[in-house]
């Protein structure tokens, strides 16, 4: 009878020693993570637990992909508070039934939701961790988004003021929130990346619902094609009544996607190709593509062809390019027709350009104001609109008298050239005539 006692005791403290199974996707109220424990998604393909990239000091609990041998995180809980080097480290549902980080007996992280009880959390296999009571789902790691945008998970904005930004890394080794920032601003109907609290780069603007995909991810300022015939994909650009969102997803599940912002300030579409992550997009990338650029009232060429890179609006001069301005315009929508959207400019002394053009498909057409000085304008054959800037009439007139004077100054250049041609010409046969006059003379006599 003892020895049977004795037996039950040694696998009961067997069985607290283990690691948690590869085959659970759980946490309970019984179970928790410690340490290099890890819990797997049901599929595989993601991991949950502990890490300390590079030569971090503490830990961080993240999600990263588990098939793939090169860590690589696409979340993190405690970026802000990473568990100290040599503190225990524990994910568990605590007495409320939100998940929570320990670094020893301190929590550091919480999922913060009012109190609850009887909950488990479960890794599903797009990465998603997601807090349960029963069937309801009470909190999602894909709403508290880090560097990382994957399928499935949603990028949006409220107009009440509500977002969703991914952010930065610190550097490759640090997870923590750096200075970087992407996200959507919902008035403007735009994508941003800020440094700081200043625009860094941003796409074309999409008023209305707009859907790209077969091959490639994006559009011309937001995407391109992504490899050499590409592969069956799509990326959404989606405007509700107070909110507007980005999708995307591919639909071949053995290839292994993410967008990341860098360290570096770029948003990549990285691919794993078998042995490594191939960056196959990234923006901002060349000189125009950063936020005003050239300055304000200045246009950007994305050509190389024009030399400078940048130069002055029709009516305006030089200045400097040293005076950077913040995001200074606003986006006025309706529909009107042409001369409505002209009338509306011109009927608002701040407004200092207009357009009225297709801006997001071949069906909508929209009317744009612009208030105050412009900033962030290139030049764009493929994508690019008509913008009719407002300028004083005396500097129009001025150019016209400019163009006009060159235009005069090089027809009498060329008819003093011409004239000048002539004279010689009749010079050279002057000349020419009276030699051979003499010479006649001079044979007749001889004769």
């Amino acid at each position: 009878m003892e020895w049977q006692w004795l037996q039950c005791l040694v696998l009961i403290l067997s069985f607290s020693v283990l690691p948690l199974s590869k085959s659970e996707n759980t946490i309970t109220a019984t179970n928790s993570i410690t340490g290099n424990q890890t819990i797997i998604s049901a599929g595989g393909t993601f991991a949950l637990g502990f890490f300390s990239p590079g030569n971090s000091t503490g830990s961080y609990l993240g999600i990263w992909y588990n098939t793939i041998p090169k860590l690589t995180v696409i979340w993190v809980a405690n970026r802000a508070s990473p568990v100290p080097k040599g503190s225990p480290s524990t994910l568990r549902l605590s007495k409320d039934g939100n998940l929570v980080v320990l670094s020893g007996k301190e929590q550091i992280w919480t999922s913060n939701l009012s109190v609850i009880n009887f909950t488990d959390a479960v890794l599903l296999d797009n990465g998603n961790l997601v807090l349960r009571h029963g069937k309801d789902e009470l909190w999602h790691s894909f709403d508290h988004l880090t560097d990382t945008f994957l399928t499935d998970m949603k990028l949006s904005s409220t107009r009440s003021g509500q977002e969703m930004r991914l952010t930065s890394w610190v550097d490759d080794e640090n997870p923590q929130p750096g200075i970087f920032s992407l996200g959507i601003d919902p008035h403007r109907h735009q994508v941003y990346i800020w440094k700081g609290d200043e625009p860094y780069w941003r796409s074309n603007i999409y008023a209305t619902n707009l859907s790209y995909g077969s091959g490639f991810i994006g559009d011309g300022r937001f995407g391109s094609r992504v490899m050499d015939g590409g592969f069956p994909a799509y990326i959404s650009y989606v405007v509700k009544d107070d909110e507007d969102y980005l999708l995307y997803g591919i639909s071949i599940n053995s290839i292994s996607t993410r967008f990341t912002l860098v360290p570096q300030g770029q948003i990549e579409l990285h691919v794993w190709m078998q042995t490594t992550w191939k960056v196959v997009w990234q923006l901002p990338r060349d000189t125009c593509d950063f936020y005003g650029y050239c300055g304000p009232f200045t246009i950007c060429s994305q050509t190389n062809e024009s030399i400078p890179v940048c130069k002055c609006m029709t009516g305006f001069q030089p200045k400097s390019y040293n005076e950077w301005s913040s995001g200074n315009w606003t986006v006025s929508i309706g529909k009107m027709s042409f001369n409505d959207c002209e009338s509306g400019c011109f009927s608002n002394c701040s407004c200092t350009a207009y357009a009225y053009e297709n801006v997001t498909n071949e069906i909508t057409i929209i009317c744009l104001n612009w208030f105050r000085e412009l900033v962030d304008i290139s030049s764009n054959n493929t994508f690019g609109q008509n913008l009719y800037v407002r300028v004083h009439s005396s500097q129009l007139v001025d150019k016209i008298h400019e163009n006009t004077f060159t235009h005069k100054k090089k027809i009498r250049n060329e008819v003093a050239v011409a004239v000048a041609i002539v004279s010689l010409g009749l010079l050279l046969i002057s000349i020419f005539g009276y030699f051979l006059t003499r010479r006649r003379r001079r044979l007749m006599k001889e004769e």
